[in-house]
């Protein structure tokens, strides 16, 4: 009876160790894996935030375009006297270019 005993607890020491061997192999797995799909996601939010960043810009430019075109349109409304239409129209751009 001895003998057995002496035989089967190391094997349940071994049985221990090969479980945590393996619980790491898998939590190491799953850890590489996790990162193989957060890589491309994080490049896709990079490439995503640059691309907002462009629009952004492109759209304020527009907005300012219109804003100009509105003020100058207005002014030309107002006015009958074609130096002060000229007049407002080539300071407007002129700002507009700074």
């Amino acid at each position: 009876m001895q003998l057995e005993a002496e035989k089967i607890e190391p094997l349940e020491n071994r049985n221990v160790q090969v479980k945590q061997e393996v619980g790491k192999q898998i939590r190491n797995k799953v850890l590489q894996l996790e990162a193989e799909k957060i890589e491309p996601l994080e490049n896709r939010n990079v490439q995503v935030k640059q691309e907002v960043g462009k629009q952004s810009i492109t759209l304020r430019k527009k907005i300012k375009r219109e804003q100009l075109i509105t003020k100058v349109a207005y002014q030309i409304r107002s006015s009958l006297d074609l130096q002060e239409i000229l007049n407002t129209t080539v300071a407007e751009i002129r700002s507009l270019f700074k």
